[in-house]
């Protein structure tokens, strides 16, 4: 390789291997790091030594500029990641991103400006020093073949010694790894999902048995850990702990959800895909809660405090589409000025269930403690003060009195749900799609779980559940509530949300056992022996 190339195979190496080398050393990983080297030394000195080839100077300055700019904003995802999430750029970043609506990406980038501009000036520091070492005759020895070979053939070698942590360097860390994951998100993006989706054999139910009206809240962000009912010392959900107290409310205390972002657990709680299929069944090809309710009977509503627009909602945003009446609250400006608190979805659930006739089923979905917390609840309901937490760091008591706050806020929101169909035939239930790791691995991080942690993601899985029967379904379906009762401490996940909702239905498949053997409900043959 002639040495007025070398800049070029310098400015790809760092690009591709900094931020990777950068976590590898937090991880004190050491094997990671000799194997992110190897990698980067055989792409940087293939990619320049292709690009040299190129005889057309304007096509290879082109190649050149694609190359650095594609480089460059995989190593400003790196950094993101590195210094707000501490954690590397991979799949589950890509989904939290795209997989959420286009408000939540406005809103992450104020919230972590810090990083964003981190992740901005890192990569262009290094594009500067490569054009101006280019641009200026330094001397730099020549790269003899032998001796280029010899280094290509150490690196392969290196890789093939551990060829199964070789692979994961090339399909998780390697830049060609992060596009193929992107690609393959991109590539599973439904124009829309389908109402209905084959399954095997058809549906069974009572329809005398069918309950009249279902309520689903969806939380967000809100970790089992926050809640006075699990033992936490503050007063977070004074109004669910009432109920509670009056045997009015069930709490269930070993549920965890499926991922740790919001696309990721949808997709899982809303139909009969499993984390465990990855990418052999493509989530909008299984069939959905909606399919089964729909086919049963039941008028199905949404009722979301979020924004639908752009190619970001296209999950949750097409899952709402199936339903038959269909509100969002925000809109397209919400993202920069979030004026909507989830107790404005209350007016539009009154209004549409006083006008309600036969069956139906209603999903909330809340804002809840997503980020940042204190826009997620109004002035007077900002009950905790950082001088409340005098027993933890002084640099974490902000957000967490706010997150309080927002818990109660959350608190009193579903109780207005329940007090809204508390004379009716009704059973609601509440849960989050996940949590956060809120100062539990790190003293300086409180958000989404770090995924390469297995701590940090545990303690984001643990979700609040509860399920709230009214006195006219207890009193008509004594056998569902005493099976609800005996359920309390199951070891269950959401991912199967869709079996328990179709078991208090009463609905079942009519070839398979899947809703008895999935459904957070313990058989009805434990009640009764």
């Amino acid at each position: 390789m002639n040495k007025k190339w070398f800049p070029l195979f310098l400015c790809i190496f760092l690009l591709i291997a900094l931020g990777e080398i950068i976590f590898s050393i937090s991880e004190e990983d050491i094997k990671a790091i000799v194997l992110i080297l190897a990698h980067a030394f055989i792409f940087s000195y293939i990619s320049t030594l292709l690009i040299s080839l190129i005889h057309n100077r304007k096509i290879q300055n082109i190649v050149i500029w694609i190359l650095l700019l594609l480089l460059s904003s995989s190593f400003f995802c790196d950094i993101i990641c590195l210094t707000e999430y501490h954690t590397n750029f991979n799949k589950d970043f890509i989904s939290a991103i795209l997989g959420t609506n286009s408000d939540e990406v406005n809103e992450f980038f104020g919230l972590h400006f810090k990083g964003v501009v981190l992740g901005f000036v890192s990569p262009v520091i290094i594009l500067i020093l490569y054009f101006y070492f280019r641009n200026n005759n330094f001397k730099f020895k020549n790269i003899k073949p032998l001796h280029a070979i010899i280094a290509l053939v150490i690196c392969l070698g290196v890789l093939l010694i551990k060829p199964n942590a070789g692979r994961r360097i090339v399909t998780e860390k390697s830049v060609e790894g992060k596009l193929v994951s992107l690609y393959n998100y991109i590539r599973n993006i439904p124009p829309t999902i389908p109402l209905y989706n084959q399954f095997d054999g058809e549906l069974l139910y009572d329809e005398d048995y069918l309950p009249k009206n279902i309520v689903v809240i969806f939380g967000e962000s809100h970790n089992r850990q926050h809640c006075q009912f699990y033992g936490y010392n503050k007063a977070t959900m004074p109004y669910t702990q009432h109920l509670i107290d009056v045997d009015s409310l069930y709490v269930f205390d070993k549920i965890t959800s499926p991922a740790t972002s919001t696309a990721e657990a949808f997709r899982s709680i809303l139909s009969t895909y499993r984390p465990e299929f990855e990418d052999s069944v493509t989530y909008w090809t299984c069939p959905s809660i909606f399919q089964f309710m729909r086919e049963t009977g039941y008028r199905q509503t949404w009722i979301s405090n979020q924004a639908k627009h752009g190619i970001y909602d296209n999950l949750i945003g097409n899952y709402a589409d199936l339903c038959d009446s269909v509100v969002f609250l925000g809109d397209i400006f919400s993202g920069l000025n979030r004026s909507n608190k989830d107790g404005d979805l209350i007016p539009h659930l009154k209004e549409i269930h006083t006008d309600s006739h036969g069956r139906n089923i209603y999903f909330l979905h809340l804002m809840g403690s997503h980020e940042r917390f204190s826009e997620r609840y109004p002035k007077e309901f900002e009950f905790f003060t950082p001088s409340d937490y005098s027993d933890i760091p002084e640099s974490q008591r902000n957000v967490i009195s706010s997150y309080d706050n927002s818990v109660r806020y959350t608190d009193w929101v579903i109780n207005q749900v329940f007090d809204e169909f508390k004379n009716d035939e009704a059973i609601v239930i509440y849960f989050s799609d996940h949590g956060l790791d809120l100062f539990y691995t790190r003293n300086d991080y409180f958000h989404h779980a770090i995924i390469s942690d297995p701590e940090s993601c545990k303690v984001a899985s643990e979700i609040p559940f509860l399920i709230y029967p009214t006195a006219s379904f207890c009193e008509k379906y004594p056998e569902t509530v005493a099976r609800i009762a005996n359920s309390t401490h199951r070891e269950w996940r959401t991912d199967d949300m869709i079996y328990t909702v179709m078991d208090i239905a009463g609905i079942r498949f009519s070839v398979s056992n899947e809703v008895e053997e999935r459904s957070l409900l313990v058989p009805k043959d434990v009640v009764n022996e």
